[in-house]
């Protein structure tokens, strides 16, 4: 799989050196800063040993919006390569997109959102929680936590969502 990675990465690059490039841009009270590699003249090539998901696609996908969206002659099409099979890879291609900065300004709006107000029913966890409660707000955060610790180990877009945080330590809807 590593060699497939490195082949399709190199038929895509082909001779050209690729550089790499911090770039910055203020997108409402938020400012984006990345460094991104795998530069050419006309397109960005990224190449991870990660399985095709959601987390890495969107990654790419973010860094080629903040591409898209600063000052500058950058490529306007990125080639993500990742694992695919055992003797291929999946590449994943973004083209140029006509809004790039409103699109980041969606996306921003809504990760604020997700981390501001997370979802109040966390399935089992919100179940076990309530549940619990009964026998003392702590003992119930308790189980609550031990719930969600098993949860992000199949789900991981409450990784996305929470980010290492527990909703159920966040006093301002806890107690709701």
């Amino acid at each position: 799989e590593i060699e497939a990675v490195g082949k399709d990465t190199r038929s895509i690059v082909g001779d050209e050196v690729m550089r790499a490039e911090l770039l910055e841009l203020e997108v409402g009270q938020t400012t984006l800063r990345a460094r991104l590699d795998g530069l050419g003249h006309e397109r960005r090539v990224v190449a991870h040993f990660t399985k095709p998901a959601r987390r890495a696609e969107l990654c790419a996908w973010v860094e080629h919006l903040l591409l898209q969206a600063v000052e500058g002659a950058f490529p306007r099409i990125t080639h993500l390569v990742l694992r695919g099979g055992e003797s291929s890879a999946r590449v994943v291609s973004f083209g140029p997109v006509e809004e790039p900065h409103r699109e980041l300004e969606s996306l921003v709006q809504l990760y604020r959102a997700a981390k501001e107000s997370p979802p109040p029913l966390l399935e089992r966890a919100s179940r076990e929680f309530a549940e619990a409660f009964a026998d003392g707000e702590d003992k119930a955060r308790k189980v609550a936590e031990d719930r969600l610790t098993q949860q992000r180990r199949w789900d991981k877009r409450l990784e996305l969502i929470l980010g290492a945080d527990s909703p159920f330590a966040d006093e301002s809807w806890a107690r709701e």
